[in-house]
């Protein structure tokens, strides 16, 4: 049933070459939706998971009002290792550096190229403390990373590969 749509709408919007046209006005509506959900909180605390979020994060210190929150690890987001293998369906995907290590991600795969055991499903794992529900990200300006409560945030915005490969491990994490 829904499932299986889902899965079907995933690889869809994975493998079909116009889903690059319609993803940016995707973006750009719900970080709409997610400024005017906010709006209703005195200073919201927004929590921006970084991979692909420049815009929208320039957007969001532009407007003014708002918290910032950066959730961002550069060094698991280098172009041709950041996806973990298998991560369009996220099955067997290793959300620790050490299991993904021990599990031989920073291999060539035969067929998937190469990832590293520092990838985007891995930074979910350094993100994300499970046992205290807290984000650990740094209020724009500052460059010092803290745990969050997860709960303090107004929303969460994801940009593309963020979305993409962060945010489901974040959910996997969350089991």
């Amino acid at each position: 049933g829904n499932m299986k749509r889902r899965r079907e709408d995933h690889a869809a919007l994975h493998h079909d070459p116009t889903a690059a046209l319609w993803v940016p006005a995707l973006s750009a509506a719900l970080f709409a939706a997610a400024l005017l959900l906010c709006h209703r909180r005195r200073r919201p605390r927004i929590c921006v998971i970084a991979p692909g979020s420049g815009q929208a994060t320039r957007a969001m210190l532009g407007a003014g009002g708002l918290r910032v929150h950066l959730a961002a690890g550069p060094e698991y987001d280098i172009n041709g290792r950041r996806m973990p293998p298998d991560w369009v369906s996220m099955r067997e995907v290793q959300l620790h550096e050490s299991d993904a290590r021990a599990a031989g991600v920073d291999l060539l795969v035969a067929g998937r190229g190469r990832a590293s055991c520092l990838n985007l499903a891995t930074l979910a794992g350094r993100l994300f403390d499970a046992p205290s529900g807290a984000i650990v990200s740094c209020e724009v300006p500052s460059r010092v990373p803290r745990p969050q409560p997860a709960a303090s945030f107004s929303c969460l915005v994801c940009g593309s590969r963020g979305g993409q490969v962060t945010l489901p491990a974040l959910w996997l994490g969350r089991r």
